[in-house]
């Protein structure tokens, strides 16, 4: 069976793929590049409370795992 092209998946396919295949190191690696190479900018106002940003970090990594 021949492999997928990892660079045209999406992120979600992708990570599809790795948890039904977790025997093959290269589609973990092309998954955990791919999710190294975003970019990690967060972006807030200085008045948020520290409940306010506990809440939206959370709700970024849950749009990340969504993605």
């Amino acid at each position: 069976m021949a492999k997928p092209n990892f660079t045209t998946m999406s992120q979600a396919q992708l990570r599809a793929y790795v948890l039904e295949h977790r025997e093959d190191k290269e589609a973990f690696h092309a998954l955990a590049d791919r999710i190294e190479s975003r970019p990690s900018v967060f972006k807030h106002p200085a008045s948020m409370s520290p409940e306010e940003m506990q809440q939206a970090v959370l709700e970024l990594i849950q749009k990340r795992q969504a993605s």
